[in-house]
Order: structure tokens, then sequence, then C-alpha cells
């Protein structure tokens, strides 16, 4: 999974050694693996081990969304 032929890094921060493509978040004090960002909705970090999870809640909230919408629109015209 990792390039051998790529050194490990020591992190500036928490003095860890890491692998590539592993960054620091100051939120939460740790490196993580193939780091995206920190997400506040989920108050977590998006990395490797949860970057698939974090898609599909993107997918799960926007289905939801829509189907709301779609719930709702016919009352929001309805007079009688």
């Amino acid at each position: 999974e990792y390039d051998e032929e790529v050194p490990w890094a020591s992190c500036a921060i928490c003095e860890h050694r890491r692998p590539p493509r592993a960054h620091h978040c100051s939120l939460c004090g740790t490196c993580i693996l193939r780091f995206d960002h920190h997400c506040p909705w989920i108050n977590n970090c998006v990395g490797k081990g949860n970057h698939r999870f974090f898609i599909q809640f993107l997918a799960y909230t926007a289905i939801f969304s829509l189907l709301t919408g779609l719930a709702v629109e016919p009352s929001r015209y309805d007079l009688a």
C-alpha cells in the first residue's frame, strides 16, 4: 500500500513518524492517513478509514433533503 522508496517523515507538531500522505489535524491533535478535512458535522477527521462512510453520509443527506422537499412542496400551494 505504501511506496517503499518514499521515506516516512516526522510530524513537526506531534513528532511521530508518519507515512506519506498523512497529515496532522490541529483540531483532533493526531496524524490522519490520507487526510481530507476535519468535518464539523460529524466532528471527526475524514481520511482513509472513513472516507467511504462520509460519502455515504452525504448521499443519504442529499436523498433525505430531496424527499423532504418533494413531500412538503404539494402542501405549500394547497389552499383548501
